[in-house]
């Protein structure tokens, strides 16, 4: 007989703040019942098929939903291509399914959680169907979240997708808990950058092309390379207007870095948002603009830096005598 399992299933695109709370409270299940954590999700997503002018752009490619969703505790991660026979199942019928092949113990998902054929089955079917079946099912409420501008939103996928649109990337960090971040490899550019003392990776659009493309502009953010280092990035997004290219581009200056790193695999972070992209009337100008981009970027990663420190010395006791 298949072992008992804590089972939770979603597309868990951006692995926000309401996904990091159905899996800690896995963590608890499991630990009280001896059991697994499987997360069950689907790849590309289900919409990609039902309605494939309206599916939405990936926040993640799916080797790092899985990654990410390991590190919250999950023991395994199955995905599922998002046939039609599976998707055109009635709800009854596919919890049988999941049932016979995970032999859930608890079952876990978010308050809006529905499942089936036009998913018509929802919470309360679930719960008359764990009944049935002999599981308990779990439900996590949604999470609020107050962004920069001190509105409160619900997390969810599709408002992190909003907000990087709109280029407030510093906003989707706080719904993911998480930097957004683009996972490509260094290739070839126009080497425009380096003519001007400011050289900059290019990344491979293909391996984006599925993904939520921020605002056109400039960023603050980090590189990252598997074997080269991490540097703060001046990340430009655009089509490069003082020099007549048409062509998108993405592409990132490293600060206090002169490796060579073409076919490099790099993670991409975005920070937070500097400036529009705008055409500058000569050379000079987009120089001594990318002069100031730059400092700005040094003192924000700085201080980045030295937040978790501040926080550590206020930790410490001081030593004196009241």
């Amino acid at each position: 007989m298949t072992p008992r399992s804590i089972i939770t299933i979603g597309n868990f695109d951006g692995v926000h703040c309401g996904h990091r709370q159905i899996l800690s409270r896995a963590s608890h299940w499991a630990k009280n019942n001896d059991a697994q954590i499987i997360v069950i999700t689907f790849d590309p997503h289900p919409m990609s098929v039902l309605k494939p002018e309206l599916a939405p752009q990936r926040l993640c490619n799916a080797n790092r939903r899985e990654a990410i969703l390991k590190d919250l505790g999950a023991d395994e991660v199955h995905f599922y291509k998002p046939e039609k026979q599976l998707l055109q199942l009635e709800p009854e019928d596919f919890v049988v399914q999941m049932v016979e092949r995970y032999n859930p113990a608890v079952w876990i998902e978010g308050d809006d959680f529905h499942f089936g054929k036009n998913r018509r089955g929802n919470i309360q079917l679930l719960q008359e169907l764990g009944q049935q079946h002999q599981f308990e099912v779990d439900i996590v409420p949604t999470c609020d979240v107050t962004l920069t501008n001190c509105h409160i939103v619900r997390a969810s996928s599709s408002i992190i997708r909003w907000l990087i649109e709109q280029g407030r990337v510093a906003d989707a960090r706080i719904v993911m808990q998480r930097p957004f971040t683009f996972e490509s490899v260094v290739v070839q550019g126009e080497k425009v950058g380096r003519t001007i003392g400011f050289p900059t990776i290019n990344l491979d659009l293909e391996l984006l092309k599925d993904h939520q493309i921020p605002k056109l502009g400039v960023y603050s953010g980090r590189a990252t390379f598997q074997n080269s280092g991490s540097y703060a990035a001046a990340i430009s997004i655009g089509i490069k207007p003082t020099f007549g290219i048409k062509q998108l581009c993405i592409e990132a200056h490293l600060l206090d870095c002169n490796k060579d790193l073409y076919s490099q695999q790099v993670q991409l972070e975005f920070h937070q948002w500097i400036r529009d992209q705008y055409p500058f009337p000569s050379i000079q100008h987009l120089k001594a603009q990318l002069k100031r981009d730059v400092q700005q970027i040094r003192n924000l990663s700085k201080a980045q830096h030295d937040q978790p420190m501040i926080a550590e010395i206020l930790k410490q006791p001081s030593g004196m005598n009241a």
